[in-house]
């Protein structure tokens, strides 16, 4: 309470103050919430990273240089799932087809009745009954 007390008088004063960022990690490693209520998490997943709830049965994060990539993998994806959102809701916006209805709808190709999206099933035909 003191320190953030402190934090908060500084800060009003215009100095910066200086936190240690391993104090941070340690007390928020001691009293955390965990993954199942009681668990013990493996000392490497330290609770330095947002939702570490210290879950991790296959021991992935076990080493440092395979988590940041597993971090950066996770940071793409979630990107990606954005991105999806976002286009979903422009699609509705803009009046387009649903896309859960994109495969459901037969749309010809070319001239008609060259087939829905086999054209080269149609040149076989032709092929055979020729051959």
């Amino acid at each position: 309470m003191q320190t953030a007390l402190r934090a908060q008088t500084a800060l009003r004063a215009g100095v910066r103050p200086q936190v240690s960022r391993r104090s941070v990690v340690v007390r928020a490693a001691a009293d955390r919430p965990t993954w199942y209520p009681g668990a013990e998490p493996p000392s490497y997943l330290d609770g330095s990273l947002p939702g570490d709830y210290g879950f991790d049965p296959l021991r992935l994060g076990a080493n440092p240089e395979s988590l940041k990539w597993f971090r950066e993998g996770e940071l793409t994806n979630g990107r990606w799932a954005m991105a999806a959102a976002a286009g979903i809701l422009f699609t509705d916006l803009v009046g387009l087809p649903k896309f859960w209805l994109a495969g459901a709808e037969v749309r010809r190709l070319g001239p008609a009745g060259f087939g829905p999206t086999r054209p080269w099933l149609r040149v076989h035909s032709a092929i055979q009954a020729t051959g």
